[in-house]
This record gives structure tokens, sequence and C-alpha cells, in this order.
């Protein structure tokens, strides 16, 4: 293992104005999450392209894996490949793109659109026309029940011994969503507070020996879309003397720094733009025509995130998201974290992190930068910007802020340090990292 992935473990940061801490994990535990990711090896690489590209050859393994688009890392002297590069090969390089495309049978397109992204379409259209005719910017109601599960696996922990539970739960602050809790798999729980960074209900419970711990809570939900026509909108000038320009505006380190590059890079793209919603527009359209999604690394084994989205070539929601905070904060634009989960297609509910922009005169608006510009913007132009200012009634909100301390706070290291959206779990011993527990999700849609 090469010492410049241990240089940030164990740190705890201090940013001057925003104030927020951050701890990563030690160099041991920091060693042992990286081991986890990266657990492929070449054989697993050739087998899953061969799938594919039948007649792949070791010239084409062997550049892939020196340009990275192969993400691996020596490791006790053996070379060892991301969990998930394999499949991220054919998200990042162009000719894999193109050979997986071929794939796709013409009849899944309707009128230019896959099949499956139809109700998509048609949801957003169906919000945009709501909102127009009754002025309103949150329409489109939804009702579900969510029960999220936490299962640690059988002597993960010691018999005998508490294992303490953080499962993440819905903000109470969200003007876009309502929920209540109906029921916990503990008698004794606490709720976080409603102005925490991190929403959650925490619960202790005993392991046993040769049985999985199990945690649940379940709640009722009600989401809205949200839609703020941003087409030739122009924000007021911000009042940089007020505690919101100050607090959002401000450097997070590890992954929100004012670094040489940053700076330049921020200048570049908003340059002779004068227009707050103009320059957001600038940065979220180049990181959108430059970076493709590609599943990531876990956050915590990253010394920077939006450094390593601008070597490597690629990131996942989160990490195209701190590109795009860092690059506005620079150009003088108020923007904060928020994630939670996404619903795409009413059964596949999965993480998701995105941020919200404040606009003088306008006020904070949703940008989703992984979603990026519309990718059916050629069949529907006007749908271009539909990811900067609006969002479907398809997320619940966990977090409003990356990194901050979990209530009540752990003893140890998080398992992922920047977000909150599967849970935590910890003993008297030690976190209990990803590999040694999983959760779940059942959702019930409810009509009213």
């Amino acid at each position: 293992m090469k010492l410049r992935y241990l240089l940030f473990a164990g740190v705890v940061l201090l940013a001057a104005g925003c104030k927020p801490s951050f701890q990563g994990p030690d160099a041991e535990d920091l060693d042992y999450r990286i081991r986890v990711d990266f657990c492929k090896t070449r054989d697993d690489m050739r087998e899953y392209i061969q799938k594919f590209i039948p007649d792949v050859t070791e010239e084409q393994i062997d550049e892939w894996t020196a340009n990275g688009k192969l993400e691996s890392m020596e490791i006790d002297g053996q070379r060892m490949y991301f969990r998930r590069a394999h499949t991220n090969l054919f998200l990042i390089d162009s000719n894999c793109i193109a050979v997986k495309k071929a794939l796709i049978d013409p009849s899944e397109y309707i009128g230019g659109v896959l099949a499956s992204d139809v109700a998509s379409v048609n949801s957003i259209r169906s919000y945009i026309a709501e909102s127009e005719k009754t002025g309103k910017n949150f329409v489109n109601p939804r009702y579900a029940r969510m029960r999220h599960t936490i299962t640690v696996d059988a002597d993960a922990v010691p018999a005998g011994e508490t294992v303490r539970c953080w499962v993440p739960f819905p903000r109470r602050d969200v003007r876009r969503q309502k929920v209540e809790l109906l029921a916990t798999s503990e008698k004794k729980f606490r709720v976080s507070d409603i102005k925490a960074p991190h929403s959650c209900v925490y619960m202790e419970k005993k392991a046993v020996a040769g049985e999985p711990t199990v945690f649940w809570i379940e709640y009722n939900f009600d989401t809205t879309a949200e839609y703020f026509d941003l087409s030739g909108a122009k924000a007021a000038a911000y009042d940089k003397s007020s505690d919101l320009y100050k607090r959002y505006t401000c450097e997070q380190p590890p992954h929100i720094v004012f670094d040489e590059r940053m700076v330049a890079l921020s200048d570049s793209l908003t340059k002779g733009i004068k227009n707050p919603v103009d320059k957001v527009k600038a940065i979220f359209s180049w990181i959108s025509t430059t970076f493709p999604w590609a599943g990531s690394r876990e956050y915590g084994t990253m010394a920077n995130i939006p450094a390593y989205v601008l070597d490597n070539g690629h990131g996942d929601c989160g990490m195209k998201t701190l590109l795009l905070m860092t690059l506005s904060r620079i150009a003088g634009i108020p923007c904060h974290w928020e994630s939670g989960l996404i619903d795409d297609d009413d059964s596949d509910w999965g993480m998701h992190d995105w941020c919200r922009m404040y606009f003088e005169g306008i006020g904070w608006v949703t940008v989703d930068q992984s979603y990026g510009l519309y990718k059916y913007r050629d069949v529907y132009p006007e749908l271009t910007w539909i990811n900067v200012g609006s969002v479907d009634h398809d997320r619940i909100v966990f977090n409003s802020e990356w990194g901050k301390p979990l209530q009540p706070a752990k003893k140890f290291a998080r398992s992922e340090p920047v977000d909150f959206q599967k849970g935590e779990v910890e003993w008297r011993g030690g976190n209990v990292y990803f590999d040694k527990w999983h959760m779940s999700y059942e959702v019930q849609y409810i009509n009213k």
C-alpha cells in the first residue's frame, strides 16, 4: 500500500467559517477498507469483459489497467482491481460504451426514448404541467410506507455485547416531504433533532451467539415534485455579509477545498458571466459533458473526492456533486449537500446524492449534477435543464450536510464518513464495517 493513500487517515479537520468536523478512518482501518474495495483479480476482469468482447486481448486489459479505466492497486505485491472496475469500464471507455449500446434492440426505444424510461419522461412532463397550471412549485404528491432494515451478521459482534445502530430517517424540515414514524424494532429509541444534519433513529441491542442482530424502522412518507423554471431567470446580487452567504460559500475540507487548481477551473468556466444562475449552468454543463457516471469506491478511502474526479475522469452522484459544489462556492454561489434515497422506476430504491443552490430573489432550488443535462434533450429540448431547479417526487431526503457528527455521536470513525444513507453500526470494540452487515428496503405505495 502506498503512503499517499493514508495521508488523511484519522484526521479531524475544522474549516474556517463553516466549522464542520470530519473524522476519517485511521491507517489500519483505511488499509482494511481499501482491501474490501479492491478485491477483484485480473481473471475476474477478463471473464466479465469477454461477455461483451469475446476476443479481448491481454494487451487491451493492460492498456485499460495502465490508463485507470480498469481501476486497480498493487496490494501485497499483487495487482488487485476495484470491485466495480469491470462494470465501470463499460460506462467510461467510449469504445466499450459503443459495444454495449450496439447490443440494445432498436425495438426497446419508443419515440427515441428507452421503454424503461418512458414512465420517467411522462412523470416529469406531468409535474411541469401541474406546476404551470396551479402556479405552485411543489406538486404531484406521492404516498408510501417504508421499512428500512439493518441486519448485522451473526457473530460480527461478540455475544452479549451491545450493538449500537443508527438507521437513516427522512428529514422533517424539508418542504417537499412529510414523514410519520410508525414502529421500531426496539422499544427504546432516539430520533435525532429535527435540524440534525444527518437524520436518524438510534437503537441498541445485545448480540446473541450464532444469530444476526436485526434493527428496523417503519414509517409513512409523502413526497412532492419540485419545479422551478429557471430559463432566463436573473438572480439578484448576494448580501455577502449575511450568515447564509458566509456559511454556504466557504471551504469544507477535506472534500471542498479552494486550492489553486479548483480556483483556476472555476474562474475559467465562469469568466465573463455575471448572473449566478448562468454561472451554475456553465459549471453544471461542463461536468455533465466531461465526466461520465461510474460506480464509486467507498468515500472514506478517498482523500479529496473532487480531485479524484478530475484525476480519474469519472465519478458517481456524490462525487460529481462535491465537484459542482466546490466550483460553485468558489464562484460565490451558496450551496449545500442533500442526499437520501431515490426510486427510478417504482421498484428499485437506491442511494443518491445531489445539492441545493441558493439564488437571491429565487430561493433554494435542487440541482442534480449526476443526472446532468437531460439525456433525452434531443427528443425533448425543453427539458435540457430540468435537473437544475427541479426534481420529481421520487426522493427521500436524509441529509442536509455531509461529514457531520451523528446523534448520538459515534465513538469510532463511521463506515461512511461523508454520507449517511445505509446506516452505521458499532460496539465498544470498534466500528462494524459494511462487509459485516447489510441493509434492505421494503416499500408499499399508498393511494390517497
